[in-house]
């Protein structure tokens, strides 16, 4: 860390000089028998950045007040002490207000009281420095992923869109040769499961940018729209899964967002029909927890996740399982919902199941009305 620089303005040199006495040992010291001096430096096209300014009140040209108020001009980020020897709270008040001053000390001021004065200064000014920078990075971050958005929409979505629009065209061209078509076919996936990715990375990036926000509204979860993917579809059939969805069931009133609660519900449905044995079933339940809290709750029966991988579930690309071995996941799915269930102060919960059968369980917290 640099020396800390200090400016000391009084017109009255014994007042400096024994400040420098007490002060310079452990600091880089300016000092400053006439005010307008110290507002010339300030003023000038590179003027030094000064940690604390430590200013007189009486002077005959200017007043400590004033020349502190036009240092706020260059030098915004200094803390400023008020040296007086006077008694008038008003006229410190005003001081205060008008200089944006850190402390105001009188005279004479009692040596160890103005060190531990100075150091406070000292690390006020270096957090403030150090929560600029980090804020600073902030907003470039955010500036970065809203360019990241830009780049994703225009330069993927849009070429993706068109290569969709062409597949169609040369579906109806190609309809007689089923080689053609199956090259088709396969190439419409693989742009399908892009354009996922792509969607779910924009869900993700928006709700980090605040771009996505959650409206609560009373409903029914029994009215829930969830229409799951023709592949999951397929996959249910295929694997003879019971689908058991309790929240046909259920009579309360929730608060919730019905656009994405329903893209949550319908993504962890479909996570769970991915994993679960064939021949078993995935349940979808709520139960009331507490006063107006509950849980909205999916289940399977299947494979168990390793403890060590629990923890990072929900985490964006992480995937628990062998990612080069033939999987069509992109560890997105989960992390969506996480990113969705954090604008309504909610969180998934995974955990391994003690039924029998394993599997997992996988829930949410929602405020309920009734």
């Amino acid at each position: 860390m640099n020396t800390p620089l200090i400016a000391l303005i009084d017109d009255e040199p014994q007042i400096t000089k024994a400040l420098e006495r007490l002060l310079n040992k452990s600091y880089t010291l300016h000092i400053f028998n006439d005010p307008e001096k110290f507002l010339e430096i300030i003023g000038s096209p590179s003027p030094p950045e000064y940690w604390v300014i430590i200013c007189d009140q009486k002077m005959p040209k200017i007043n400590g007040t004033e020349v502190l108020k036009q240092s706020l001009k260059t030098q915004e980020n200094s803390i400023r002490i008020l040296l007086t020897g006077f008694s008038d709270l008003e006229l410190v008040i005003g001081a205060v207000n008008e200089g944006h001053i850190y402390r105001y000390i009188h005279k004479p001021w009692d040596p160890v009281d103005l060190r531990a004065t100075i150091e406070e200064a000292v690390k006020k000014f270096d957090l403030n420095q150090q929560l600029h920078i980090q804020n600073k990075k902030l907003k470039e971050l955010d500036k970065a992923k809203s360019h990241f958005m830009h780049v994703i929409n225009h330069e993927l979505k849009t070429p993706l869109t068109s290569i969709m629009g062409y597949l169609d065209l040369a579906y109806s061209e190609t309809q007689n040769n089923s080689e053609l078509q199956g090259y088709l076919n396969s190439i419409r996936g693989n742009a399908e499961r892009l354009q996922k990715l792509i969607n779910d990375v924009l869900i993700i990036t928006s709700v980090q940018t605040s771009q996505i926000k959650w409206t609560n509204q009373k409903m029914l979860l029994k009215n829930l729209s969830i229409s799951l993917n023709p592949y999951f579809e397929n996959l249910i059939k295929s694997k003879q899964l019971n689908i058991d969805n309790q929240l046909l069931n259920s009579e309360l009133s929730w608060l919730a967002d019905p656009h994405w609660l329903s893209q949550i519900v319908r993504r962890l449905i479909e996570n769970a029909i991915r994993f679960a044995n064939p021949q078993s079933t995935v349940t979808l339940e709520a139960k009331v927890e507490g006063h107006h809290t509950g849980i909205i709750k999916i289940s399977n029966k299947g494979p168990q996740i390793a403890p060590e991988h629990l923890p990072f579930l929900g985490q964006p690309f992480y995937i628990a399982q062998n990612f080069m071995n033939h999987s069509n996941a992109t560890g997105l799915g989960l992390s969506v919902c996480q990113a969705l269930l954090s604008l309504n102060q909610s969180h998934l919960k995974i955990e391994n199941s003690a039924r029998e059968g394993g599997g997992v369980d996988v829930y949410f917290e929602l405020k309920y009305l009734s």
